[in-house]
């Protein structure tokens, strides 16, 4: 998806992202080098981010599964998720310019609201 398409499914799926976890994972994959992170970086990002939840197992959180089915109004998932390298990865066919990025890093802090 480009960059209009990504921005629409953000938008779309704002009703849908109720637990404050989605976003933020969303957040955490958008600020990521080449909009991609290994699931054990995210783990550690998102502890970080909640350390209040320190007995909390962010491994066995729903979160992994929520964010990579979550789907956008075309069909798309915005974001995938690979069984064999365990990366999460924004679906954006094209290079993001740091203007776009912080547009959709904006939008998803919206959702953090």
């Amino acid at each position: 998806m480009n960059f209009q398409e990504a921005q629409n499914c953000i938008l779309a799926v704002k009703p849908t992202m109720k637990a404050p976890y989605k976003p933020q994972l969303l957040k955490l994959v958008l600020e990521s080098e080449n909009l991609q992170d290994s699931k054990v970086n995210l783990q550690k990002k998102m502890a970080n981010l909640n350390p209040q939840n320190k007995n909390y197992s962010w491994a066995s959180c729903p979160v992994w599964t929520a964010i990579s089915t979550q789907k956008c109004q075309t069909g798309q998932s915005l974001v995938s998720f690979d069984k064999t390298t365990k990366i999460f990865k924004m679906n954006v066919d094209t290079t993001l310019t740091s203007e776009q990025k912080r547009k959709l890093i904006s939008l998803v802090e919206g959702l953090l609201k």
